[in-house]
């Protein structure tokens, strides 16, 4: 995966945790970081998506009899 060097102002407790974990990982710091990160993101996501599946609830629905419909019209293609 390609990567970006950034900076990262972080207050010295989260450093110190983000550190700590990293070493009881085994992996660099930046790849602590980068896991954690993309774990939140993955995570903050996931609620924002079930939190709009309940407030329409019926637009998942229709969108996947669009798309079953559209397969057996075109043939899947």
């Amino acid at each position: 995966m390609a990567t970006e060097r950034i900076t990262l102002d972080m207050d010295s407790t989260s450093l110190h945790v983000a550190r700590s974990a990293a070493d009881l990982a085994r992996m660099p710091l930046a790849e602590w970081v980068a896991r954690a990160v993309r774990d939140r993101g993955i995570a903050e996501a996931a609620a924002h998506t079930a939190e709009q599946d309940q407030l329409h609830p019926d637009l998942m629905k229709e969108w996947a009899e669009e798309i079953e419909q559209r397969m057996f019209e075109d043939g899947g293609e």
